[in-house]
C-alpha cells in the first residue's frame, strides 16, 4: 500500500482532515491484514498437502472457505512455515484459503 501523501494548504480544516485520514491509513497499513494472502482454488488431495502461502514470512493463522466437497481440514507440522502450510484433508477437494 502506498503511503498517504499530505498536501499542505492554507485551509486549516482541510489540513486537519488530511491529518485524520493519514492517521487512519497509517493504522491500516500497520495491521496484519495488509500482508494477508487470499489463495483461490487450492486443490487438496486426501491426506497431507503442502501449500505455498507466498507471505515471505512465517504465517500466523489461516482460514478456509468455499469447499467443493464435505471435508474436514486441519493443520499439521509444516517443514518450512515461512513458505508452506501443511494441511490434512479428509477428502479431495478445492478450497479458498486466507493466510495471515
Amino acid at each position: 500500500m502506498k503511503p498517504f501523501r499530505r498536501i499542505q494548504t492554507t485551509d486549516r480544516d482541510l489540513n486537519l482532515l488530511q491529518d485524520h485520514i493519514k492517521d487512519v491509513f497509517d493504522s491500516i497499513a500497520a495491521g496484519a491484514l495488509v500482508d494477508a494472502r487470499f489463495l483461490s482454488g487450492v486443490a487438496l488431495s486426501s491426506g497431507t498437502n503442502l501449500v505455498g502461502h507466498g507471505l515471505g514470512k512465517r504465517y500466523s493463522s489461516w482460514g478456509w472457505m468455499r469447499p467443493s466437497a464435505a471435508v474436514t481440514l486441519y493443520e499439521t507440522a509444516s517443514p518450512d512455515a515461512t513458505r508452506l502450510i501443511a494441511l490434512v484433508a479428509s477428502t479431495a477437494c478445492v478450497v479458498d484459503l486466507f493466510v495471515l
